[in-house]
């Protein structure tokens, strides 16, 4: 039997996107449980791994949202954030999930040429937002149930 932890990688990531700039980075419990509550509204699965692999991924979209709040007087709407999450989203679908150093290098660097500041934290926070999609791309795949 084929089964999903959860549905659309595109959804999921331009929800949790959307969600932190529509709440600035900042939320609380309740705010958090209805955002789950809309998620499972629209078809997904909310289970606790779904849950967590869902929370993984805000929180990092968050942590790098606050990050460019801080160094670039980020916007909500900003485009460089939304072209940051685009890329990031574009990149693990076109490695499949998969990328060593220098392809994860490549990524930086064209980030810089698109004109995209990136200090090391921001940086480093885009690299644990390349890990969360990685664990949301594998989980929103068909795998064999056995």
């Amino acid at each position: 039997m084929d089964k999903k932890i959860l549905g659309s990688f595109d959804e999921i990531i331009n929800s949790a996107k959307s969600f932190v700039e529509k709440q600035k980075g900042m939320w609380d419990h309740k705010v958090w449980e209805n955002y789950l509550a809309e998620l499972k509204k629209k078809g997904e699965t909310m289970t606790v791994d779904a849950s967590e692999l869902v929370g993984s991924t805000v929180e990092s979209i968050k942590n790098l949202y606050r990050q460019f709040e801080i160094e670039q007087k980020l916007q909500i709407g900003s485009q460089v954030f939304d072209e940051i999450i685009a890329n990031a989203k574009n990149f693990v679908i076109k490695q499949k999930g998969n990328w060593d150093h220098i392809k994860w290098e490549n990524f930086i660097n064209d980030m810089k040429q698109k004109g995209v500041t990136l200090t090391e934290d921001s940086i480093a926070l885009l690299g644990t937002i390349l890990e969360s999609l990685k664990k949301l791309y594998f989980s929103s795949q068909t795998v064999s149930k056995k």
